[in-house]
């Protein structure tokens, strides 16, 4: 199985908006990661995101540029601090490639427990836009991939 897990894109402060949108720069970000990851042959079936604003938009941009049909599902659970067991399980029981989109540290703990003994020093710095992707299943997963919207082009 192939696990995409993505840190929203760049968002305006509470200050200038309390839902905390995309920026344009984020959304533009965001765009530009989809097509690369659709040249390298990124394709997704379903994509989880955060109840926030800012994830539902990226998790939108993403899934209408790699896979228009995907299954766009918003889940409780995928907050900055929530704790990563229920969505844990729920990557087991999980068909065809996932993207799930979110927010630090959150995606940082699911990574770490994924991959089992990494530590937080041993991942790529998910700044907005970025995508770390993974192989495996059950207890056995490995990096395949890193993007970052400053990385491409």
């Amino acid at each position: 199985m192939n696990l995409y897990l993505v840190r929203h894109g760049e968002a305006l402060s509470a200050d200038v908006n309390p839902e905390r949108p995309l920026s344009d720069t984020g959304a533009a970000n965001v765009k530009k990661m989809a097509e690369s990851l659709k040249r390298y042959g990124v394709s997704v079936d379903t994509v989880f995101h955060s109840t926030k604003k800012r994830a539902e938009e990226t998790a939108r941009i993403l899934a209408e540029t790699l896979n228009p049909v995907s299954n766009l599902v918003e889940k409780q659970g995928l907050e900055p601090n929530d704790p990563v067991d229920t969505i844990f399980r729920e990557i087991f029981e999980a068909d065809g490639c996932l993207m799930i989109v979110g927010h630090l540290p959150f995606l940082r703990n699911l990574a770490e427990r994924l991959l089992a003994g990494s530590k937080a020093g041993d991942l790529p710095v998910f700044k907005p836009g970025s995508v770390l992707s993974l192989a495996g299943s059950g207890t056995k997963w490995e990096i395949t991939g890193f993007a970052s919207p400053d990385l491409i082009g």
